[in-house]
């Protein structure tokens, strides 16, 4: 999760545990769902073509 939260934001590969604090504040009440949709998005399960027809 660190990894795509330095991605997403930019921060540096030492970024404080505060710096994942701040963000993950910012996402209350909504911090496990925030989690969920940046993990699915950096999987792919968010991928437009995991939703087409495998026909």
């Amino acid at each position: 999760m660190f990894a795509i939260l330095r991605e997403a934001y930019g921060l540096a590969e030492d970024a404080p545990p505060s710096a994942y604090r701040r963000l993950a504040d910012a996402w209350r009440p909504y911090r496990s769902w925030a989690s969920f949709l940046f993990r699915a998005t950096a999987y792919g399960v968010m991928d437009d073509r995991s939703a087409q027809d495998p026909s």
